[in-house]
């Protein structure tokens, strides 16, 4: 009510309690002092009226002195006695306000709590009212549902007993439309019956009729067919009595040209092949001749092959005895295949490549080959010599037995494969078999063309002089952007 405190502050003392207190002391100090000013006073009144003597008024007023700190030490002590209780009473004031204040603030929480408990009384006779409210509309709303759950049990015994009858008339009908069905399908098996034999009769007479005019037909067949088998027969005797005649001719134009031939001196296909050979100073072709012809097959720069046709011309070689298997080429190799000259393999002699995919091989595309050795244990090692003039080792040594056949460039863990890349044209590659390693200290993996020279002709040098084996074949790469 408008009677309770509202906040927790403790009740404020009178101003002037405290004021009183300081006066007190200031009023008990005062006298203390005044007492000392007295006795000062009589001992001066005493030391100037009486003076029996100079040495005992120095005496009287040494006691005087001492009786006067005497009384102002028991002034201070009384004053520091005072001080003490003034300061308990202060103390028992203010424990004497906390436990108002204590009280003041348990009255306030009794205050609370009652307020509480009142709340809560009506909070609990609201719930109980919300309760029967509750209980009253559930109570009315389930008398709803089964009225309304009646309501719909005797509207579906109804539509139940419509369905039925409606079910039941369904039936009757769709027993009649049966029935009338069944007839119907009789009358159309009937008809169909007689259709068919109808259609069947049709059917024979036309196939009689059919039957007649096939073997008409097969009769003039017959008759054109005998006639075709005597004008072929009379072709072919025709034909074999004019390939007769042709055979005897070829025959007789063999002979004379045997006899043509006979009569020629006969060709040197191994001095034309060294000829050949020697007419196209920037190649290296490898040569073989005996009695029937002759064969060439290597490198040579673009534009040498007129020359070797020339060669063979002033020799009087038939072209139809020449095998001509020319690589052209268009880049700065001379040098290097003038130091391989001395260890070029035959035509037909290991080692032997096969360069594998269709030529030029383009940008991206891997270089891929099959290598065949000789028949004697060897070193096998791969130059790539290309026409900016370098000249990469893609296999610098490797052993292979004796007729080893082996695949080189296909990719595999750790090697991706060689991939074609520019500068494009035509590129030279050199595929050595040797007994011993040529470089037994090793070769840069790219190098310049010269010190590849320099340093190959050197090891063929050495190869000859120890009288060590080396085979070498070349092999004309073409090489384009797509």
């Amino acid at each position: 009510g408008p009677g309770r405190r509202t906040g927790g502050a403790p009740p404020q003392r009178p101003a002037g309690a405290a004021g009183d207190g300081a006066a007190g002391r200031r009023s008990r100090v005062l006298v203390g002092g005044g007492a000392a000013a007295l006795v000062a006073a009589v001992a001066g009144a005493w030391f100037l009226a009486i003076e029996p003597g100079r040495q005992a008024a120095r005496e009287e007023q040494a006691r005087l002195e001492r009786a006067a700190e005497e009384a102002a030490a028991r002034a201070r002590a009384e004053q520091e006695r005072l001080a003490a209780e003034a300061a308990a009473a202060q103390r028992a004031r203010e424990a004497q306000e906390q436990r108002a204040h204590e009280a003041t603030q348990r009255e306030q929480q009794l205050g609370l709590e009652r307020e509480a408990a009142e709340a809560a009384a009506r909070a609990a006779v609201e719930r109980e009212a919300l309760a029967r409210d509750q209980a009253e509309r559930e109570r009315l709303a389930r008398e709803r549902a089964q009225a309304e759950e009646a309501a719909r049990a005797a509207a579906e015994r109804e539509r139940q007993a419509a369905l039925e009858a409606e079910r039941q008339r369904l039936a009757a009908a769709e027993a009649e439309r049966q029935r009338l069905a069944e007839l119907e399908r009789q009358r159309q098996a009937e008809a169909e019956r007689a259709r068919q034999a109808e259609a069947e009769r049709q059917r024979l007479a036309a196939a009689e009729a059919e039957r007649a005019r096939q073997r008409a037909a097969a009769e003039e067949e017959h008759q054109r067919l005998a006639e075709a088998e005597r004008a072929r027969l009379a072709a072919l005797e025709a034909e074999r009595q004019r390939l007769a005649a042709a055979e005897a001719e070829r025959q007789r134009l063999a002979e004379a040209e045997r006899q043509r031939l006979a009569a020629l001196p006969r060709p040197d296909f191994r001095a034309a092949a060294a000829s050949a050979v020697r007419a196209a100073p920037c190649s290296l072709l490898a040569a073989a001749a005996d009695d029937d012809g002759l064969t060439l097959a290597g490198v040579i720069a673009r534009g040498g092959e007129p020359a070797i046709r020339r060669a063979l011309a002033e020799r009087q070689i038939p072209l139809e005895r020449v095998r001509l298997r020319l690589q052209p080429f268009d880049g700065p190799y001379c040098a290097a295949l003038e130091a391989l000259r001395p260890a070029l393999a035959g035509p037909e002699s290991a080692p032997l490549v096969s360069l594998l995919g269709r030529a030029p091989l383009v940008k991206g595309q891997l270089l891929r080959f099959d290598v065949a050795l000789p028949d004697w244990p060897s070193q096998l090692s791969v130059a790539y010599v290309m026409k900016s003039g370098e000249v990469a080792h893609l296999v610098p040594a490797h052993p292979q037995p004796a007729g080893a056949r082996v695949r080189l460039g296909e990719p595999r863990a750790g090697f991706p494969g060689w991939e074609v890349d520019e500068p494009f044209g035509t590129d030279l590659m050199l595929v050595i078999a040797s007994e011993r390693p040529l470089f037994p200290a090793g070769r840069p993996q790219v190098e310049p063309l010269d010190a590849y020279v320099a340093a190959l002709s050197a090891a063929l040098g050495a190869a000859q002089r120890e009288g060590w084996r080396v085979a070498v074949r070349p092999l004309v790469v073409e090489t384009a952007e797509r």
